[in-house]
């Protein structure tokens, strides 16, 4: 292979596997069917999905692997406190 058609190769290669990333996380979650992303931050990423037993729209948070202890930490003390929360348009 040329150098050029070999570059080209590898980027359509890295493309389909960004595009195979992102179907990975269609798809389900426990009962939470998986919809679309609606939002991204530093940490995490929040999906839209739907609760197959009443057919309610959720949202889902999603914690990105690569993350440094210190935002680690900090999202434990946010988990912490939205579990205490009671209200009827929160998932625990």
């Amino acid at each position: 292979m040329e150098p050029l058609s070999t570059l080209r190769h590898l980027e359509n290669k890295e493309k389909l596997n960004i595009k195979y990333k992102k179907l990975q996380m269609q798809g389900k979650i426990g009962v939470f069917e998986i919809v679309k992303t609606i939002g991204t931050g530093a940490s995490c990423k929040v999906k839209l999905g739907i609760d197959t037993r009443t057919g309610k729209k959720v949202a889902i948070k999603v914690i990105k692997n690569d993350m440094e202890q210190k935002l680690k930490d900090l999202l434990q003390v946010e988990v912490k406190a939205m579990s205490c929360l009671n209200n009827q348009h929160i998932v625990n």
